[in-house]
């Protein structure tokens, strides 16, 4: 009599997960990030207006103009070189009636611009809105997005520095403090003009 043996059954094979490197893994949580951003900023043009406008003359409200004014703190705090801080220069009140003078879909953009600066610091290692931030927290979180390694956080910061500073150095005060004389003095014959006439 014959015995056949019969093959011990084998454990089913699994394939092997390809391995994830940590660069694909940071660059699929990056894009989510930026989806995410992109998201948000579409779903708020879509919201606004949010509130009643906290200026009578103005067209943002309370919770934006307190993001504006911590932004703006951010950049021109107490004992700054220029002598006047960015409550002092009422940068948020500028920028609200700046705005007020755009079309409503540049508000809405600009306004935006704000908000996902404002919200932006969830994304981030910090855990409340950017309005609540005191000058120093400010002036760091800035500094995060001026520096980011995405492109679009630093053409966001780029764009915040440069409504912050338009509203800023409009002020009187600031205006006197660089040497600005107002009302200026007439100007020469232009240079453009002589050219034109060679």
């Amino acid at each position: 009599m014959s015995v056949t043996q019969t093959p011990a059954p084998q454990a089913p094979q699994t394939e092997k997960a390809p391995e994830v490197s940590r660069r694909t893994f940071l660059r699929g949580g990056l894009f989510g990030a930026g989806l995410l951003t992109i998201g948000a900023l579409g779903y708020r043009l879509a919201a606004l207006p949010d509130g009643a406008p906290a200026l009578e003359d103005g067209v943002m409200t309370r919770g934006e103009l307190a993001a504006v004014q911590a932004l703006a703190l951010g950049f021109f705090p107490p004992g700054n070189p220029f002598g006047i801080d960015a409550r002092e220069a009422d940068v948020a009140g500028y920028v609200d009636r700046y705005l007020g003078l755009l079309s409503p879909i540049d508000q809405k953009i600009v306004r935006s611009l704000f908000w996902v600066y404002d919200q932006g610091s969830f994304l981030g290692r910090r855990f409340k809105p950017a309005r609540l931030m005191n000058p120093d927290e400010a002036r760091a979180y800035i500094r995060d997005w001026e520096t980011s390694r995405l492109g679009f956080r630093r053409d966001l910061a780029l764009s915040l520095r440069t409504v912050i500073g338009m509203a800023y150095f409009a002020h009187p005060a600031v205006k006197k403090a660089i040497g600005i004389i107002e009302p200026c003095p007439p100007a020469g014959p232009s240079l453009l003009s002589k050219g034109a006439h060679a």
